[in-house]
């Protein structure tokens, strides 16, 4: 079972959360694909530095900052999916837009420019500032 065959809570904003979840799942499906593109260059240039034949110390450089700069793009992907499957989930559940900590609503403004947050700015704020 994937997270579009989970049910949606019926609520009286059904059209509006059929939106926000095409609008999420479309940029799932982005993600995922970037993610799986990132993968394959990560791999790429992996092994493209198994053939080390007159290399020198500045190539050898060049092509691991490479292949952590791949590295690092993967894990980014990941990261930003699994945010995306944690939205949808909680737009599944009838809890998208309430801040995770207070309850609060978390203002449209800021989920339209952040889509995946879970929590309202006062609590972020809060978090960042410990």
């Amino acid at each position: 079972m994937t997270i579009m065959d989970v049910p949606p809570v019926l609520n009286p904003a059904a059209a509006h959360n059929d939106s926000l979840r095409d609008l999420l799942h479309g940029l799932y499906l982005d993600v995922c694909a970037a993610h799986e593109v990132a993968l394959a260059d990560a791999d790429a240039t992996g092994r493209a530095g198994a053939d080390r034949a007159g290399e020198d110390e500045v190539d050898a450089g060049s092509r691991a900052a490479a292949h952590e700069e791949q590295l690092t793009l993967v894990a980014t992907l990941y990261a930003r999916r699994d945010q995306l499957e944690h939205a949808l989930e909680r737009l599944n559940r009838g809890e998208y837009g309430r801040c995770e900590h207070c309850d609060r609503q978390i203002p449209a403004e800021r989920l339209e420019v952040y889509p995946t947050a879970t929590s309202c700015v006062r609590c972020k704020t809060a978090f960042e500032r410990r």
